[in-house]
């Protein structure tokens, strides 16, 4: 999303990035955990056994974004696409201005969310 000049508009309305999803196996979850803690530099803002959540710095900050997302497989396709492309982003989710929905391909998801 273009930041200079601040007039600039993007034809599908998004804002930002709400967040990036990334899915792993339950084997790597914790050390994929603890190598994206040491790139992004600060802890996690949440952590469960099967989610770590890290806020991350943007240009042009919506509330409660952008986010990176660690989180295990829970869903069949979930576990499908670790397995067939293995472990990766999923999901990206952007804010919007009052565009709502989501998109699947074969490599992920898009979700369009108003902006909170």
């Amino acid at each position: 999303v273009p930041s200079n000049p601040p007039s600039v508009e993007h034809p599908s309305t998004v804002q930002g990035i709400l967040h990036v999803l990334v899915l792993t196996s339950r084997d790597t979850f914790s050390s994929l955990s603890l190598q994206l803690t040491s790139v992004i530099g600060t802890p996690p803002i949440s952590t469960t056994d099967t989610e770590v959540t890290w806020q991350l710095e943007a240009v042009h900050k919506k509330k409660g974004g952008p986010k990176l997302i660690l989180k295990t497989v829970e869903t069949e396709r979930e576990a499908s696409h670790v397995q067939n492309v293995g472990t990766g982003i999923f999901e990206v989710a952007f804010a919007t201005e009052s565009k709502e929905g989501s998109a699947s391909t074969p490599y992920g998801k898009i979700v369009w969310t108003p902006a909170p």
